[in-house]
Parts: structure tokens; C-alpha cells; sequence
């Protein structure tokens, strides 16, 4: 391989994948996380975090730090922040040390971090805290009103939920009540509903502080996209010979209503968010997946032979014509019929790629390279090995270590081939995909490219 330059950008940090127009959707599998679009392919991957995209840009985490992607994988903003939210209004609210503060689109600073808490902007508005309260503040980090709440949420449909005196109510941009507190809990306003909190159970109420839905869930979310995820709590009691309750479990079950609370999605489901781009994650017997309006499971969260690891181990789709799938705590793989061809016993299973995929047998134990049949291909032999891609995998083994500029002792990756020969030494703190053809290897904070 050939060095071509040597440079300290972060930049290089990040794979820049092929872009991608449909919506993608943040999941996440053996602590990495990337981007799903609706059929469960994966279209970007290999990050340490991420949230999800909005007005082009989505947050990310490498190397402990956060910064922006585009949906082609190109990094916008790099990595140098504490913590990131999504961007609203152009604005994109960044931790530095303990405070907080907003960024652009391009990564310039437009509210300097001096915040102890900060919403994402809405309706060209953030709630902060400064000291013991909270206020407003414009998109230019002006004052919209002084600090007065023990609590503000951002504003959403021109109402701001507050809380005084340990009640909640709702104010109009300007600061002013416009609903009185005296509800225990409130959420944001959507399509002209609210949900509330009265006594201890949850209903909706409209912008006049009145219940269009009674009060008689457990749970609830805002509405999105017209519907709402509301959940009550199913109790198994267990009582002894003389009615005396010794035990008692209690399991969410939640499900969606419509706007005038009829319930659309019966309460069945372990877990329920809310609906975005027509798609809301669910959560089922363990399992994770998301459903469209109609319903039905897009990408089904159940065992299956036919949907990459189940998607409830955060991957998805066919990879060379495979499939993962999960039963219980071990993994395997199956082809397009449904038919086991990779055995389900691995403690971990990557992705198929030119034919081999990362696998390791037991928890704790060391990575090799399995064929289409299950079997090994390279001998187990490394503490971290990822999937194949453009003819090469990244692995680390424990004795690859080396001591930086800091003083500080690091691990190092190397580059191996199908063959398991290393293509590149392991020389590196971390090596990424910087394009198709073009690898990004880091060394004491600098980052060099290779062909």
C-alpha cells in the first residue's frame, strides 16, 4: 500500500459510503451503531454512536468525540464535541466540557457554550438553564424571556410546556401562561394535542388545557405524523394461601392511538416510539424492528429466517445472500429460502462479505473468519476483528500495543486479506474507510491516507 499524505484532520476518521436519498434510521450491534434504510440494508456503518438525521446532517461518535455526517457518510462537521443533538431551525445544540452551546450547518458557533442544560431548537427557539431556571432563547442566542421555570420544554405549535411549584402548564413564545399549571406531567403539542399527566394516568388535551382523550393510560407519547404511542402496565400478582401478595411483576404494553383515541395498534407491543419518515421502532418479546402506518412490521423483530439477525439484535437485511439470525443468545445465518447454512452457535456474528464473516464462539472469546458454512476460514486469533469490505478486514490483537507521544499505552489494527495474511502492519491506532479505494489510518492524533 501507498501512502499518499499525512495530515491531522479528524475527517478521516469516518467512511465516505455512496449516498444514500431514502430516509435512514439509526441502529445499533456489538456497541457499534449505523444506518438502516427502510428495507433493513445497511447503508452506513461503524460508528461508536449516533442520532438521527435531520435537515441533512446526523450526529456521530468516533473516538469519544462527536461531529456531524452527511447521508453519503462524508463528514460535515468533525469529531470535537463533549456531546451533540440533532439540527432544528440550523441549529445543532454541542457540549464543551459542561456547558452547552449551538453550532450551523457549517460547524461555526453561534451560541457560545455557557449553558448547564439545552433543548434542540423548535419554532426558532431553546429552552436553557442558567443556574436554578429556565428560559427562551432565539436562533441568535438572544433572550426571549428571563430564566423564571423550574423546568421549560422548547416550544412546539406555539406552546412551551413549564413547571412551577412542582405543576405543569403551558406558555405561548412570548413567556406568557396560556394553560394554568396544574397538571403532574406534560408533553409537546402536535397536530393541536398535548399529552397530560392527572394523578397517575395520561390523556391528551388540546391547546385550551381541555381532555380530548381521558386520562387513563400509564404512558403516552406526543403525537407524530397523527398517531400516538400510549402504553398501561400489565401487573402479574402472586399471592400466597391466605391472599397475601408476595409477588407482583409488572410489564409495559404498549400500542398506538389516533387523534380521537381510538386505538389503532392494540396494546401488545414491549416498547413503542414515536413515528418519523412513516416508520415508528417498536419493541417485541426482546426484539426490535419498525412498523409503518397501516401497522404492519416492516422490518419484523421476531426470529426469522428471512430478516438479517432478526433486527432485533440492531442489523439488518441480506449480505452475498445471507441472512443473520439470533435464537436465544447465539447466532447463525440462513440463505434467501430460510435454510440454516452457517450453524446458530456463535457467541457473535458480522456480516458476509467476499464470502467470509467476523465470528467468535464465546463471550470473551478470540475473533477468527467464517466461510458460508460456519466454518472457520481464518483461525480464531484476534480480541477484535470487522467485516470484510473492498478485500480487506480491520483486527486487533491484545500484544499490538505501543506507547504514544502522550505517554500514554494504545492498542494497534492491522489490515488482513481472505487469506488472513496482514496486508497492512499493525501500526495504527485506528484504520477507516475514507472512500471505496482509499484507507485512513491514525498515529498519534494524524491521520494519513493509503490506496
Amino acid at each position: 500500500m501507498n501512502l499518499i499524505r499525512l495530515f491531522p484532520a479528524c475527517l478521516a476518521m469516518l467512511a465516505a459510503l455512496p449516498a444514500f436519498s431514502a430516509p435512514l434510521f439509526p441502529v445499533s450491534e456489538d456497541y457499534r451503531t449505523g444506518f438502516i434504510d427502510k428495507t433493513g440494508r445497511i447503508a452506513l456503518s461503524g460508528y461508536e454512536d449516533a442520532g438521527d438525521f435531520s435537515e441533512g446532517l446526523a450526529p456521530v461518535r468516533l473516538g469519544g468525540w462527536w461531529g456531524f455526517i452527511g447521508s453519503s457518510g462524508k463528514v460535515e462537521i468533525p469529531p470535537r464535541y463533549a456531546q451533540a443533538g440533532v439540527f432544528s431551525s440550523g441549529r445543532a445544540r454541542v457540549r464543551a466540557g459542561s456547558a452547552w452551546g449551538y453550532i450551523d450547518k457549517t460547524g461555526t458557533l453561534i451560541v457560545a457554550p455557557r449553558y448547564l442544560e439545552a433543548s434542540d431548537f423548535r419554532e426558532g427557539c431553546a429552552a436553557v438553564r442558567a443556574a436554578d431556571r429556565f428560559g427562551l432563547i432565539d436562533a441568535q442566542g438572544a433572550a426571549v424571556f428571563a430564566p423564571k421555570f423550574e423546568r421549560l420544554s422548547a416550544p412546539s405549535e406555539g406552546r412551551a410546556a413549564f413547571r412551577q411549584d412542582g405543576k405543569w402548564g403551558f406558555i405561548d413564545k412570548a413567556g406568557a401562561v396560556v394553560v394554568a399549571a396544574q397538571f403532574d406531567a406534560a408533553g409537546d403539542f402536535s397536530g393541536g394535542l398535548a399529552p397530560a399527566k392527572k394523578g397517575a394516568k395520561f390523556g391528551f388535551i388540546d391547546a385550551a388545557g381541555r381532555w380530548v382523550v381521558e386520562p387513563k393510560y400509564d404512558g403516552a407519547l406526543a403525537f407524530s405524523e397523527g398517531w400516538a404511542a400510549v402504553m398501561n402496565a400489565k401487573r402479574d400478582v402472586i399471592k400466597d394461601q391466605s391472599g397475601r401478595v408476595v409477588k407482583m411483576t409488572t410489564f409495559p404494553k404498549w400500542g398506538f392511538i389516533d387523534r380521537t383515541g381510538a386505538e389503532v395498534v392494540p396494546l401488545e407491543l414491549t416498547h413503542a416510539g414515536p413515528f418519523a419518515q412513516g416508520l415508528a421502532p417498536v419493541w417485541r418479546d426482546g426484539r426490535f424492528g419498525y412498523i409503518d402506518k397501516t401497522g404492519r412490521m416492516l422490518l419484523e423483530p421476531l426470529v426469522s429466517a428471512r430478516v438479517g439477525d432478526s433486527i432485533g439484535d440492531r442489523a439488518g437485511g441480506f449480505h452475498a445472500g445471507l441472512a443473520r439470525v439470533a435464537i436465544g443468545l447465539r447466532r447463525g445465518a440462513v440463505d434467501a429460502s430460510g435454510k440454516v447454512v452457517v450453524p446458530v452457535k456463535f457467541d457473535r456474528l458480522g456480516a458476509f462479505n467476499g464470502g467470509l464473516a467476523p465470528a467468535r464462539l464465546q463471550d470473551g472469546g478470540l475473533w477468527g473468519y467464517v466461510d458460508a458454512t460456519g466454518n472457520f476460514a481464518i483461525a480464531p486469533q484476534f480480541d477484535e476483528a470487522t467485516d470484510f469490505y473492498e478485500g480487506f478486514a480491520r483486527v486487533h490483537k491484545t500484544e499490538w500495543t505501543v506507547q504514544n507521544k502522550l505517554g500514554s499505552v494504545v492498542g494497534l489494527w492491522a489490515l488482513i486479506d481472505p487469506k488472513g495474511e496482514v496486508s497492512l502492519k499493525p501500526a495504527y491506532e485506528s484504520i477507516a474507510w475514507y472512500t471505496d479505494r482509499t484507507i485512513a489510518a491514525q498515529l498519534d492524533g494524524k491521520y494519513g491516507f493509503f490506496d
